[in-house]
């Protein structure tokens, strides 16, 4: 069966959290709470702004969160429009890909097909942790 053009994206469900509200509520929270990792990684972006962003457009913050770090997509004009969208966000807003995902999936019409497998556990690669370096 071929997929339509708004169809051929296909993302790893994030292996944590289940929604872009979520992730950012944990990033949030752990950077609160000392969380050294994430403070060097994310504390200079620009999620709060972000996220008002989303809910200015109306986009879902409960819509399911995807991995930032595999994607599978078909170079076509839909795609191109919808990444462009995302690296606009990138730009923006720092590199925290997760959270605009969701919302530039269904700004342009694109459904997003699981690749189905744990990021964490899976056959095709190991995962290892980030190494933070001071």
């Amino acid at each position: 069966m071929e997929l339509a053009p708004h169809q051929r994206v296909a993302l790893i469900p994030h292996p944590h959290r289940a929604t872009v509200r979520q992730e950012y509520e944990f990033i949030v929270s752990e950077i609160a709470a000392g969380n050294e990792y994430l403070r060097i990684r994310y504390a200079q972006e620009k999620m709060t702004e972000q996220m008002s962003f989303f809910e200015r457009c109306g986009w879902n913050l409960d819509a399911p969160l995807w991995c930032g770090t595999v994607w599978l997509i078909e170079n076509n004009e839909i795609i191109r429009r919808g990444w462009n969208a995302l690296w606009d966000q990138n730009l923006r807003y720092g590199m925290m890909i997760q959270l605009a995902t969701p919302g530039i999936l269904d700004a342009f019409g694109l459904q997003a097909q699981s690749l189905g497998f744990n990021l964490c556990d899976n056959p095709f690669f190991h995962w290892g942790t980030h190494q933070v370096l001071m």
